[in-house]
């Protein structure tokens, strides 16, 4: 049986992670599952599933995790028994992948129009109640702020 590689370029195949990885903590959808990163195609076309389910789950209180999988030690201890926090965590993952951590600020800076339009498009939404918008809304800002603490 033939071998094809996943990805030809395996630096762009783990941005694609990270910042898929990124839009899901900052859109609130804490259900990022590896069905969400599952990888579909076939002889020589492989690549990432689309996301399935994009709800923002964190919309609602019984379902608030900032992610389902741990991720560069976040919650964890570190060796002076303090938590490990959403940006090491992030910096932690970023090297992990293989790629630099000015490639986690690069995403960052991308994706903050997107993710500062949130509370706005979050407001739109006529059939999800106050209080799960409000939830949302600070959900929404207290992790791109905590991304971007160093």
């Amino acid at each position: 049986m033939a071998r094809f590689p996943l990805f030809a370029d395996k630096k762009q195949a783990a941005r694609h992670l990270l910042k898929r990885l990124l839009l899901a903590l900052f859109s609130g959808n804490g259900d990022l599952h590896l069905e969400n990163l599952s990888l579909t195609g076939e002889h020589a076309a492989y690549g990432f599933s689309p996301v399935y389910d994009p709800t923002p789950m964190r919309a609602y209180s019984i379902h608030n995790m900032l992610a389902p999988m741990s991720f560069g030690g976040y919650g964890d201890l570190d060796e002076n028994g303090n938590p490990v926090h959403l940006r090491l965590a992030l910096e932690r993952f970023t090297a992990s992948l293989g790629l630099r951590i000015t490639t986690l600020d690069r995403l960052l800076q991308e994706l903050r129009p997107v993710v500062e339009s949130l509370p706005d498009r979050i407001n739109d939404l006529s059939r999800l109640p106050a209080e799960h918008k409000d939830r949302l809304i600070r959900v929404v800002t207290m992790t791109l702020d905590a991304a971007q603490q160093g």
